[in-house]
Parts: C-alpha cells; structure tokens; sequence
C-alpha cells in the first residue's frame, strides 16, 4: 500500500495535497495500482436528543476498497454514489455508532442530517478501522463536478499497488504521468509526484 505525495523538487520534498484533475488523471493513466482519495470535513448532526459536530470524510467508493475493509454491518459505498446527486449515503464508524445510537443494529437505513442535508446510514465500519483519521465518525461519498482546479491541491490520496507490482515500478509510473501533467498543465510545472508505503507515512497506535 501506497500514498501518492505531490511535490516540488526545487524547493526540497515538501508533502502537499492533491488536486481533483491531477488524481483523475492518475486515475484513468496509473496501471500498476489502484487509488482512493478523502478529504476531511466537519458538519452539524441535527435530530436526536442532541446537536453534535461530527468529524467527517469525504471519500471516494475506492476508499475501503484500497484498504481491503469490509464494513461490520451493512455495506460501503457503490461507485455510483461517487457521483453528483448520488451522494446521499453515510457509514458510520464503530465508536460514533455507540456512542450515538447506542450500536443499535437498526440504524441501518436511518437518516442522518448533516448540515441540514439527508444522508442515509448504509454501513458501520469495524471497530479496527480508523482511516484517515482516528477522529473520523462518519464517511460519505465524494463526488466531483469538473468545475475543481488543478491548482486547488486537497486531495489525500491513498493506493494500493496491484498485485505482481512493485512498488517501484508503479512509482516510475505514477512520475511518468506527473512528468506529462507537468509539461501540460502551467499549474503542474516544476511538481512532481512519489510513492511513500503508508506504514512509514502515518504509522502509529491506530494504524
């Protein structure tokens, strides 16, 4: 596993973001892994006995997918629901669930109210996984409108090399594409891109 860094070589490897056009374009040109992307949020939980501010992620369906993580009840999410108007769905993670439904099993197909918009609770997550931030309650479904800029880097992206791949060959290929985004793309001049395993990136007590 893998997370893809864009960075500026002439100014050191300094870890930024990602941006929607550039993870597309890794998307739809990378053959050696498969990737995910999340961006965090924050929202108002209306409804209930109380308000609360939940901790969120934005996710695209790949997300749990990259990770090899099947949900504990229910399901995660479908690649249709990484679309516009079809991101109306939540998965909830295993402590947000007792702690606000008391780990009822019937929250699944509850609606949950999210900054005043309806989401639909379709999974809980095991207790175990806690990507990509131990803080994180709830995953919904991130969707793109190809209005994003290329120079808007707020991506994490996060892959797993494909079997009988190293993780050298797919890092000289994710560069090879960077390579061409650069010679493109004005926003992508002088940035480059590199593979670092997640374990030495984030590794911690949660990991």
């Amino acid at each position: 596993m893998a997370t893809e860094i864009p960075s500026n070589p002439s100014r050191g490897w300094r870890s930024a973001g990602t941006s929607v056009p550039d993870y597309l374009d890794w998307t739809r040109d990378l053959k050696g892994a498969e990737l995910s992307a999340s961006v965090g949020a924050g929202f108002n939980l209306a409804g209930g006995d109380r308000p609360e501010r939940v901790t969120a992620a934005r996710v695209t369906p790949s997300f749990f997918r990259v990770f090899g993580v099947r949900p504990a009840s229910g399901r995660t999410f479908l690649e249709e629901e990484g679309t516009q108007g079809r991101t109306g769905s939540a998965v909830l993670s295993d402590a947000f669930w007792r702690r606000r439904f008391a780990a009822d099993p019937g929250v699944i197909g509850q609606k949950l109210l999210l900054d005043g918009a309806s989401y639909t609770v379709v999974g809980i997550m095991p207790p175990d996984f806690k990507m990509p931030s131990s803080e994180t309650d709830v995953w919904i479904p991130l969707a793109f409108d190809g209005t994003e800029l290329r120079a808007n880097r707020n991506l994490d992206v996060i892959g797993r090399v494909k079997p009988n791949v190293w993780i050298s060959g797919a890092e000289n290929e994710l560069k090879s594409v960077a390579a061409r985004l650069a010679k493109t793309y004005a926003e992508d001049q002088g940035v480059s891109a590199r593979m670092i395993r997640l374990d030495r990136e984030i590794y911690d007590d949660d990991f």
